[in-house]
């Protein structure tokens, strides 16, 4: 294990950086319900995603020696659709929830936009898991801070950058908004949780994995509350970005 300090001081750096961020920008949801929000859809969507594994499995869909948390055995396409699908899907719910309430957005248009999320993190899910990176990119002799971090990027560059096209998609359609201008805040918005997925596991990696014990279940729980909290706040900084153009 290294010096944790240099990691911790970019720890708090980051939190600091994240709370002023949510000060400075015109966000109209607040981060103490960004963080309930963020707990709930991780809860949620990690019990559902179980529930899901253990029927694949026993449909023989998925590999018995499926490994959830992202070790030598992941998911494969299937396990990788349900994913993107029943792990985001609570957090999917909750931003219509948002949409509709703090945005006064119509409830038809919040329902169907969070739905094109949703089905952008399912087939990022699918691509991601389907092709095998971990496994492609296991023989090619990286350290396990460079792979893990790799993945960490086309992974979440995969599901969050479509499932905020699928979203930036149904609200041209319904807005009007121009499309350059839609793909133009995807793709601001989606480096939001590209990169604090990728320091989430850099940091964690850098303090508490060692060679015997890399800690697969562990990192992925970091990564998925640093997912769930950084797509709440690239959604509502999509609302913002938005409201100025």
């Amino acid at each position: 294990m290294q010096n944790p300090l240099p990691v911790v001081a970019v720890s708090l750096a980051l939190t600091t950086f994240l709370v002023s961020l949510w000060q400075w920008l015109p966000l109209e949801l607040d981060l103490p319900w960004a963080a309930l929000l963020t707990l709930i859809a991780m809860g949620l969507g990690s019990l559902i995603w179980h529930a899901v594994l253990g029927f694949l499995k026993r449909r023989g869909w998925e590999p018995e020696s499926t490994d959830p948390f992202g070790g030598a055995d992941e998911a494969r396409v299937v396990g990788g659709a349900a994913i993107g699908c029943v792990y985001f899907l609570p957090l999917a719910g909750l931003l219509a929830f948002v949409d509709a309430k703090t945005h006064h957005l119509a409830w038809s248009e919040a329902i169907w936009a969070n739905f094109a999320f949703l089905v952008g993190t399912t087939c990022g899910g699918a691509l991601f898991y389907g092709t095998r990176i971990r496994a492609r990119t296991s023989v090619l002799g990286w350290s396990h801070l460079t792979h893990e971090s790799v993945l960490v990027l086309v992974w979440s560059l995969l599901i969050f950058g479509f499932g905020f096209l699928g979203y930036s998609v149904a609200r041209v359609a319904a807005s009007g908004m121009s499309t350059a201008d839609a793909l133009l805040y995807t793709f601001i918005v989606t480096a939001v949780p590209v990169l604090l997925c990728y320091v989430a596991v850099l940091i964690f990696i850098q303090v508490c994995v060692t060679p015997r014990n890399p800690q697969h279940q562990a990192r992925a729980v970091v990564v998925g509350l640093f997912s769930m909290f950084s797509v709440i706040l690239a959604h509502e900084l999509l609302w913002v970005l938005a409201n100025v153009a």
